[in-house]
């Protein structure tokens, strides 16, 4: 009895053993079979590997494409806008066409190699002209438009007073800002000489209603003990001359946005120096 169980259990094993062996044999049948397969497919991932790299450039290359084609294109684009003028309905378009020109501009002289990029850039550069000369323009217009700088009070005194109003001030700071986005100072020899001309006007205006003379000459020891302070004609002058001074001061400060100044002031001083000229003769 116990020996047929034996013989059983050794039979068992012999199986286990056998099915074991054939399992190995299958395992390393398909271990191998991996391997060809893995051989067979590295090409294939190989060349899956190059067309996504190929996408990637591709990709990276309509970028490029896309934006010479969108910077080729900004002269048709702007050139409506441009053409229509400087006007309070498309301000910000016109600044932004502007804008446009410029990095257009810049573009070109970074990708001199690219054909008909000298003709695209001198075509954005006839526009920036067309456009700074606009905003000269229009700054000489809104500038022309300007109140009086020096009221007298009441009491007989002078003070400076802003020319413009808030709205009026910031567009045209933002022309002057434009101008000089596009590196165009033309607006500062406009202001020069639209304020020029209204200065004289204020001085000779003031000066005949207190009638030309030879009391407009400094005063002298004398005169002080004759007039009262602020009665004789040249005090009367210089006082007026100085708050017409502070009034110029003030429009420009107004009009002219800060990051100009430093670089501008003159235009400012061939203002002043009108004022101090008439003192001075």
């Amino acid at each position: 009895m116990e020996e047929e169980r034996l013989n059983n259990l050794r039979r068992l094993v012999d199986r286990a053993e056998d099915s074991t062996q054939r399992m190995l044999e299958i395992l390393d049948k398909c271990e191998s079979r991996f391997g060809v397969l893995d051989q067979e497919m590295l090409p294939v991932q190989e060349s899956t590997a190059m067309l996504t790299r190929a996408k990637t450039n591709i990709s990276e290359t309509l970028l490029k494409v896309e934006e010479f084609h969108d910077q080729f294109r900004v002269g048709t684009d702007v050139e409506p806008v441009i053409n229509a003028g400087l006007r309070n309905n498309n301000a910000e378009d016109f600044f932004d066409a502007v804008e446009k020109c410029i990095e257009g501009i810049r573009f070109m002289d970074d990708h001199k190699d690219l054909k008909s990029s000298g003709a695209a850039s001198k075509n954005m550069e006839r526009l920036l002209r067309a456009a700074t000369r606009q905003c000269a323009e229009e700054f000489e217009r809104l500038l022309r438009a300007c109140g009086r700088t020096v009221l007298q009070q009441p009491n007989g005194t002078f003070a400076a007073a802003p020319p413009v109003s808030e709205g009026v001030a910031e567009c045209m700071k933002a022309v002057c800002t434009c101008a000089m986005t596009a590196r165009d100072t033309a607006f500062l020899g406009k202001y020069v000489h639209v304020r020029v001309a209204a200065v004289q006007a204020e001085l000779n205006t003031f000066s005949e209603r207190l009638g030309e003379s030879s009391s407009f000459a400094p005063p002298t020891a004398s005169a002080f003990n004759t007039f009262q302070a602020g009665r004789h004609p040249w005090l009367s002058l210089l006082a007026f001359s100085r708050e017409l001074l502070q009034g110029e001061l003030v429009l420009w400060n107004t009009v002219v946005p800060k990051p100009a100044w430093d670089g501008s002031i003159d235009a400012y001083c061939g203002v002043a120096d009108v004022i101090v000229d008439r003192l001075e003769r």
